[in-house]
């Protein structure tokens, strides 16, 4: 009789005899023959089974107590069978030249392994329940014939397991593996997530709470960064970081398994993945402001400007990892879904997604600041700048009469040289090659443009580079920008830094006498043989110097508001032919040049002209209207009030008349109207220029279609984008003056919408100048009416909008009107 074959891979190798007699088994064992009856098997289904029965062996009486005996099982109730099958032996022995026989103990009486899923996913073969018997709890030794397939197993085939280390582990343990996993992700795991989803629910406000908590933190830490309290920020960002820490904690506590499962669930397990990305993304935040704070106390704390110097290349570092690790809290928070969010959640999680970009750009701001600082401060190249000391008691167009300067070395941070010629800028009046014709109001002065003149323009960068012309073009070294402070300026560092004594010149200098004690020793006190009035100033500035690169912690934050306020304030001004840094002062409106605008626009400048120190002392009004006409037009009217407070024979500085040269700069295309109020000195006292002296380049090519207002004497040209009126005004000690120019603006209202138009005015102050005050007026005509405004507390009323302020730095207003 032929061997059934197996349903697994491989069909047994081994073959058996035929029995002879019809109707039974016959099996035969060396010397030793088995009857068996027929019995029928009554399953449901034909299954294999790799538990045999060792017939060689008829001596043993049971199996060996390692076995499992599958009898037992609840499920599988044999019935006996009346057989001459002898004891089952204790070990098996397997002989693969013997005759075998299969033997099928598994039962179908299970519903659920019955199921036509189950069978499909156990395997490919579909089995034919038609021709399957009836279940039947007997156990049935079938023989089988030649052509016909069995599905039962060789008793004597190879084993179906194999032994390691007294384990018996069967051969096809990977697919049973693989089974089982399956049957705990059907069975166990959805439980788990349940587990996971009550779990998260106990602890949902444990969470929340650390969570709020954490949020309040970096909230209170951004704003005590704000105010320099930077220990204050560093705690509040500390505890922000161990409250995020902790909330992530509590979803950590839970069941790791479930927890990921729960995560490639949809529905909660989205909102759950979500809340642990938000969670991760605010740990992130938080440890890039305390790397941040950490950095700027490090800074706020040094002593001596190669402490700052370093504390700039540290932050260099932090920043560059806070930028990293803002990119990993961006991309944690991008990957959330607002839908998985609560509904009350989302509109506030929006807007942090808008916000992600302008605070990515914020930091690479700052790290392009703190670059150009050691750029500045000479990290890989030494620097050499051009320091003009400024004094604005007599006005000029970038902030004051150019007097002294230096030239200063910058390398790694450290002043490597400093040189302060003793005769001031007139030191370099015969060293000027090019001999080129001042400008025509200068000429009041002097026929020759010359380097104390240099600062001719009120556009700064314009102006510098103008300065670094006339300085290389007297012999001199070329430099890598310029920086201008005014006296001003100098009396509030005294402020901060002083008083400093000059034994040698029998004073101590403070913020309070600095300029008129200046004055008195660079225009009188000075030797005139040995002719260095600026002297003083060559002394002083190294000792000023001194006390500002050993600033304290609290000398250094008064340092830092200080400079602010003077570069807002136009106190201080810098330009630099690095493009780069300079774009940078650019885009923080320190720049120094002309702004531009599409709408009104406003800046009055003064350059005194033989006119003492007298500026200090005067105060101006200026009294600006804009009147809308029913067509949109737009007739501009400024007044100057000029009031010189100064006392005649009094003072040598500023008891004397005041000669300025004012201009007034305008939106380009704008038509003067009328000019009132003006004098110019008599002709006689302007030199003329020699035939030697050329037309300055510079000055035909900035100053471009120019005209002369014969009636008015104003002068009429177009400047850095601009249109310039310009004209004399005399002011003797103790007078009040009006002025008034009016013109046409070379637009009208803009429109903003149907029957909505908008008007704004910028107004730019003079560098250096003081004392100024600012009035203006936006008269409507009737068909117009003020909707909405900028500032919100303009005052106003159906026809009139008004704004006043102190000209202290640059101001701007904005009206939208509505038509009626």
């Amino acid at each position: 009789m032929p061997l059934a074959k197996r349903k697994t891979k491989k069909s047994s190798k081994a073959s058996s005899k035929k029995s002879s007699q019809s109707g039974t088994g016959k099996v035969s064992i060396g010397q030793n023959t088995i009857q068996a009856k027929k019995v029928e098997v009554k399953t449901g289904i034909k299954l294999s089974s790799s538990h045999v029965v060792n017939l060689k062996n008829p001596f043993e009486e049971k199996f060996d107590n390692n076995r499992h005996d599958f009898f037992n099982s609840s499920t599988i109730k044999p019935q006996p069978v009346k057989t001459s099958i002898p004891p089952r032996p204790t070990r098996l022995n397997y002989s693969p030249n013997k005759n075998k026989l299969a033997v099928n103990f598994l039962s179908a009486g299970s519903k659920f392994f019955n199921q036509s899923w189950f069978k499909s996913f156990l395997g490919p073969k579909k089995i034919d329940q038609k021709n399957q018997p009836s279940p039947s709890p007997l156990i049935t030794f079938q023989p089988t014939d030649d052509n016909q397939e069995s599905i039962m197993e060789d008793i004597f085939a190879p084993p179906n397991h194999v032994e390691f280390l007294s384990l018996v582990i069967p051969k096809d343990w990977p697919k049973k593996i693989s089974i089982f996993l399956m049957m705990s992700l059907i069975f166990v795991l959805p439980l788990q997530a349940l587990s996971y989803y009550q779990d998260l629910q106990d602890t949902k406000d444990r969470i929340l709470l650390a969570t709020n908590e954490a949020i309040e933190n970096l909230k209170k830490g951004e704003q005590a960064a704000i105010n320099l309290n930077l220990a204050g920020a560093d705690y509040e960002f500390d505890q922000a970081k161990l409250n995020f820490n902790l909330a992530q904690r509590e979803v950590e506590n839970l069941n790791s398994l479930a927890t990921e499962i729960v995560k490639i669930f949809p529905g909660k397990g989205q909102s759950v993945n979500a809340g642990i990305n938000l969670l991760a993304a605010g740990q992130i935040a938080a440890e890039t402001g305390q790397i941040l704070i950490n950095s700027g106390q490090r800074f706020m704390s040094a002593t001596g400007i190669e402490n700052y110097y370093e504390s700039l290349v540290a932050f260099e570092s932090d920043l560059r990892i806070v930028i990293d690790k803002f990119n990993e809290a961006k991309q944690k928070i991008v990957s959330v879904d607002p839908a998985d969010l609560p509904a009350e959640n989302r509109q506030d999680f929006e807007k942090v997604l808008k916000d992600l970009d302008k605070i990515e750009l914020s930091l690479k701001t700052v790290l392009t600041i703190d670059k150009s600082a050691l750029k500045m401060l000479g990290q890989n190249q030494w620097q050499r700048y051009l320091v003009i000391f400024l004094n604005n008691n007599e006005l000029r167009a970038t902030g004051g009469f150019m007097g002294s300067y230096a030239l200063v070395d910058v390398d790694r941070g450290q002043i490597k040289k400093i040189n302060i010629p003793g005769g001031g800028t007139y030191d370099l009046q015969g060293s000027l090659i090019p001999k080129v014709a001042a400008p025509e109001p200068l000429r009041l002065i002097n026929a020759r443009w010359e380097f104390q003149d240099s600062n001719w323009w009120p556009d700064f960068p314009t102006a510098a580079k103008k300065i670094q012309w006339f300085h290389e073009n007297s012999s001199q070294p070329s430099v890598d920008g310029v920086i201008v402070l005014t006296s001003t300026l100098m009396e509030r560092l005294l402020g901060i830094f002083g008083p400093i004594e000059m034994p040698e010149y029998g004073r101590t200098i403070t913020s309070e006498n600095f300029v008129l004690e200046t004055q008195k020793i660079v225009e009188l006190e000075y030797d005139k043989e040995e002719n260095r009035p600026k002297q003083f100033i060559a002394d002083l500035a190294p000792m000023l110097l001194e006390k500002i690169f050993s600033a304290n912690q609290q000398q250094f934050e008064q340092l830092f508001g200080l400079f602010k306020d003077a570069l807002n304030q136009r106190q201080l001004q810098a330009y630099f032919n690095d493009y780069q840094i300079e774009t940078l002062l650019r885009q923080f409106g320190w720049s120094g040049e002309l702004r531009q605008t599409d709408g009104d626009y406003l800046s009055v400048v003064h350059t005194n002209l033989a006119g003492g120190k007298s500026d200090g002392v005067i105060d101006q009004t200026i009294q600006h209207q804009a009147e809308i006409k029913a067509d949109g037009t737009i007739i501009d009217t400024v007044k100057l009030i000029r009031r010189h407070q100064g006392t005649k024979g009094q003072d040598i500085f500023t008891g004397v008349q005041n000669n300025s040269y004012v201009r007034f700069y305008v939106p380009p295309g704008s038509v003067l109207l009328a000019a009132e109020g003006f004098q110019k000195p008599p002709a006689e006292l302007f030199d003329q220029p020699d035939p030697e002296l050329k037309p300055d380049t510079d000055l035909l090519s900035i100053e471009t279609d120019r005209q002369f207002d014969q009636q008015t004497g104003t002068d009429i040209y177009r400047e850095n984008g601009k249109t310039v009126f310009g004209n004399w005004l005399q002011l003797k000690p103790g007078e009040v003056q009006q002025a008034t120019i009016r013109y046409r603006l070379p637009f009208k209202l803009a429109l903003e919408g149907e029957n909505i138009f908008y008007y704004s005015l910028l107004v730019q102050k003079q560098a250096g100048s003081l004392n100024n005050q600012l009035i203006s007026n936006l008269i409507l005509d009737n068909h117009f009416k003020p909707l909405a405004k900028f500032p919100a507390d303009l005052s106003s009323s159906d026809n009139e909008v008004n704004f006043t302020s102190n000209l202290i730095t640059d101001k701007f207003y904005g009206v939208t009107l509505i038509a009626n």
